[in-house]
Formats: C-alpha cells, structure tokens, sequence
C-alpha cells in the first residue's frame, strides 16, 4: 500500500501515478489523515460503471400511469362562499 504525506506527493507525482498504474492504491495524507487516494483508471472504472447521468436515471424511470389518479380535463371549479 501506497501512503505519501502531500507534499512528498507533489514531489513524487510521477512515482505515485506508477504505483496506482501497477494497481496498488496511493493514499495521500495531510497532518496525519487520510484525504485522498490515487487509482488506476481501469479500477476507477470498474467500480463506477453503473453511474449514470441524471437526465437518463430520469428516462429509465418508470411509468406511474397505473397508479396516478387520471388528471380531470374541467377547468371549471365550484366555489362556496
């Protein structure tokens, strides 16, 4: 496992992209914490290959036809005053 404070991160970008590549997770720490981690591209997509974006999440949706009350065509209401 791959663990560099930031700025020896910055230093050693090159290094850390190599390993991340070879598969191994960068972790990048600042004052101690962990704040971020450094992938390779092949894992970053396979762990996100059902995101989808909002307009088609919107699209795939499905029909509420059967379970919404049919809208009524008259404008017209009746008022008691």
């Amino acid at each position: 496992m791959g663990q560099w404070q930031l700025q020896e991160a910055k230093q050693h970008l090159s290094e850390l992209v190599s390993g991340a590549e070879a598969g191994i997770p960068q972790f990048i720490t600042k004052r101690g914490k962990q704040v971020a981690v450094v992938i390779d591209m092949a894992e970053y997509r396979r762990t996100h290959k059902g995101d989808a974006e909002f307009k088609e999440l919107i699209r795939a949706a499905p029909e509420f036809s059967d379970v919404l009350e049919p809208r009524v065509a008259d404008p017209e209401r009746r008022l008691d005053w």
